[in-house]
């Protein structure tokens, strides 16, 4: 069992150098211009402004999102948050968002014990759309770097290490 133990213990450091290996190589890339992220999505809650009035029509709420994402993202000639937008392009092949409603009033009270039914339909409804986009069987990848799968605790690092290097050139999100 020692032996078996020991053997894991070293399985798991060859596995987290080889990740802070493939964390380093991504640091290169992103000073060669080349994206090391697959994708992100920002989940905003409590979005308010959709335009559409029908709430079942979540095609046009998508719309509406592709839309914000685009002028939010956009080039602009203030500095605004430019450096913030440069190193999201610079860091992920693709950048999405998807905005949720609030989900009640009844669900932010002390006394609320999880029934569903006194959740927001809306929000439910786009919480059940957010999910097909996420989970749908043609969405899902194994994350990559490179070109190569990486195991979950190479992943775990990796992102240590990229958060610990963003922090170390003094980024602020």
């Amino acid at each position: 069992e020692k032996a078996a133990a020991m053997g894991a213990i070293e399985a798991e450091e060859t596995a987290e150098n080889k990740a802070e290996e493939t964390s380093a190589n991504a640091v290169k890339k992103v000073a060669l211009g080349k994206e090391p992220f697959q994708r992100i999505d920002f989940l905003v809650r409590d979005w308010q402004n959709f335009d559409t009035e029908d709430e079942t029509d979540i095609a046009s709420m998508e719309q509406e999102m592709s839309e914000y994402l685009e002028h939010v993202l956009a080039e602009r000639t203030a500095s605004d948050l430019k450096e913030t937008r440069e190193q999201i392009h610079s860091c992920f092949k693709e950048v999405g968002c998807f905005m949720m409603t609030h989900p009640g009033f009844a669900v932010i009270k002390n006394k609320y014990e999880g029934d569903v039914s006194k959740i927001d339909s809306l929000f439910l409804r786009l919480l059940a759309r957010y999910c097909e986009r996420v989970f749908s069987s043609g969405r899902l990848q194994p994350k990559t770097v490179r070109g190569r799968e990486l195991s979950a605790v190479e992943l775990g690092t990796y992102i240590k290490s990229y958060a610990l290097m963003f922090e170390e050139i003094g980024a602020h999100f």
